[in-house]
């Protein structure tokens, strides 16, 4: 199909269409092919130098996309309200209406690494705000990695007899949680925010001794193992919701230097079970309640620095229920990634 594609380029708010009557005009021939041409008009040379400041490719390519919906022969028209010039920091929109096709130009503020610094300062704060209100609500996902231990219980860590002494690096802590941070007082340096979601957490007790964790009739027993032990230890799954008010510090270069927030949780007791380990490497699992309190709730506590953030949390409440085990409460501390 042979297509004629005429860009007529506006100069001192005037089009070049009329212009092309009335003064000399220079242009610029370009032959591709054997039969194509670019044809670029301009009444005069000094107008037709100013080509280096345009983007012609990104006008060619955006009229040759459209090629094949207009008629042949179609003549096509870049126009400019005001005396518009058509930089290379501008975005071209074209449309077509009733077999026309017409290219709007707009200024261009999404492809330079400088745009906010270019906007007016209303427009500036317009666009920080409306970022500021999507991170508010933006959901995080967050795996929190660690160490669990028991404080409290009777000395030397014996009960009914038994120990109950934990493995302090075998005792993990994993929780994975669903958050939101919404700001509550934001400034370009400070930041006040509650930290709130939904969390799963795992808190492994890897025993030191050689016992097993079962249900009595009336109290919970560490049973001494009949054979050497590879691994002992109680898991308890909780489902958790956390609320951390938390305060925030930022650089002259707005990013984090400083976090810190104290807030608590409260959770919900969904599966426990304990997991032995023979030396021959057989492995028993047996899922029970262990008399351990459904009912969970403590503090919790966030410090980051930078990019590294660090958790520590402190159950209110005993891991067992109140005479049918030993009066220890959880504290875990660790990573949040």
């Amino acid at each position: 199909m042979k297509t004629k594609i005429t860009l007529l380029l506006l100069a001192t708010g005037l089009s070049l269409t009329a212009a092309a009557h009335t003064t000399p005009a220079d242009s610029l021939l370009i032959r591709f092919g054997s039969k194509g041409r670019l044809s670029v008009y301009a009444p005069t040379k000094a107008q037709l130098k100013n080509i280096t400041r345009y983007d012609l490719n990104r006008i060619v390519q955006d009229m040759v996309s459209k090629l094949d919906s207009v008629p042949e022969g179609q003549v096509y028209t870049v126009t400019a309200s005001d005396g518009q010039r058509y930089r290379q920091d501008t975005l071209l929109v074209v449309k077509k209406d009733r077999g026309t096709i017409t290219v709007k130009v707009n200024r261009r503020e999404a492809d330079t690494t400088s745009a906010d610094q270019a906007q007016p300062a209303d427009t500036y704060r317009q666009n920080k705000n409306r970022q500021s209100n999507r991170s508010n609500w933006r959901v995080s996902t967050d795996l929190h990695l660690g160490l669990n231990t028991w404080v409290g219980g009777s000395a030397g860590q014996m009960f009914g007899g038994n120990s109950y002494e934990l493995n302090p690096l075998g005792s993990r802590y994993v929780a994975l949680s669903l958050t939101q941070n919404p700001a509550i007082v934001r400034t370009d340096r400070v930041k006040l925010s509650v930290r709130y979601g939904l969390q799963v957490a795992w808190n492994n007790f890897m025993f030191q001794e050689n016992v097993r964790v079962q249900r009595g009739a009336d109290q919970v027993v560490f049973a001494p193992y009949p054979t050497a032990l590879a691994k002992s230890k109680l898991t308890v799954c909780n489902l958790e919701i956390p609320v951390v008010p938390q305060l925030s510090f930022y650089n002259s270069d707005r990013h984090r230097a400083f976090t810190i927030g104290l807030g608590g949780y409260v959770g919900y007791r969904i599966d426990s079970y304990t997991k032995i380990k023979q030396d021959n490497g057989d492995k028993f699992h047996d899922h029970n309640s262990f008399l351990l309190n459904n009912l969970q709730y403590g503090l919790q506590a966030n410090v980051g620095l930078a990019n590294l953030n660090f958790f520590v949390k402190y159950s209110l409440t005993n891991s067992f229920q109140t005479g049918k085990g030993p009066e220890v409460r959880p504290l875990s501390f660790g990573i949040t990634i």
